[in-house]
């Protein structure tokens, strides 16, 4: 049906989104133009929806956790 073809569209929008996100180097207003995006705004109002964070948010936590599972591999 149309209606899940969008929600596929909009899931691999959102993986992919996750990935640049915890990637670090790039910047959320650059993720949200390559993901079609015209305004940043809407964007986080999408990303926030779909994962229960802010994209800055879910940057923030990756980064957390990255930063402790380097920590366990080091000892």
């Amino acid at each position: 049906s149309p209606l899940h073809f969008f929600d596929t569209i909009h899931e691999c929008r959102f993986q992919e989104a996750s990935l640049q996100l915890a990637r670090q180097e790039t910047s959320i207003r650059e993720i949200a133009e390559y993901l079609g995006y015209t305004e940043t705004s809407t964007f986080h109002r999408a990303f926030r929806k779909w994962m229960g964070v802010t994209p800055g948010e879910y940057r923030q936590q990756h980064r957390r956790k990255q930063r402790s599972m380097d920590a366990h591999s080091t000892h």
